[in-house]
């Protein structure tokens, strides 16, 4: 998706929708360039574009049967969090951390019982992180 610019001429609140994770507010925009699209926000008084500013956004234009929706989203910036498509892991680090704390919720069960103990701690991870991210890096060599 290309990342436009343009200045936001209208917004007008469309609708809201109950979900299960919250209520989403539904918008639709236009911009000066005569692009128009929808957006939602967590909130109906959202501040995630403004009439009258110059705005980046990504626009999708989205088919489903005869129903065609123009979507707009403001684009991911890096350490903004939100989704990254392009997400990499920076090393062996974030790799022996990431499964080690997958070795903990494993150990948890779902099958136990709610008044078990962990079988896990935070600081066995940590170890167990430690003990991957040392064989990982001395495997480089």
């Amino acid at each position: 998706m290309e990342t436009k610019k343009s200045k936001v001429t209208k917004i007008d609140f469309q609708k809201e929708w109950a979900g299960a994770k919250g209520t989403v507010y539904y918008f639709l925009i236009e911009f000066a360039n005569g692009d128009k699209g929808q957006f939602s926000a967590n909130k109906k008084d959202q501040t995630k574009f403004k009439v009258e500013a110059e705005e980046e956004y990504t626009l999708e234009i989205k088919i489903n049967g005869e129903y065609k929706n123009t979507i707009i989203n403001k684009p991911v910036q890096e350490g903004k969090g939100g989704f990254q498509k392009n997400f990499s892991p920076k090393g062996n680090e974030s790799f022996a951390l990431a499964y080690a704390k997958d070795v903990m919720i494993a150990t948890w069960g779902a099958n136990r019982s709610p008044d078990a103990p962990k079988a896990f701690t935070s600081d066995q991870m940590f170890a167990i992180a430690d003990k991957m991210f040392t064989w990982l890096e001395s495997k480089k060599k």
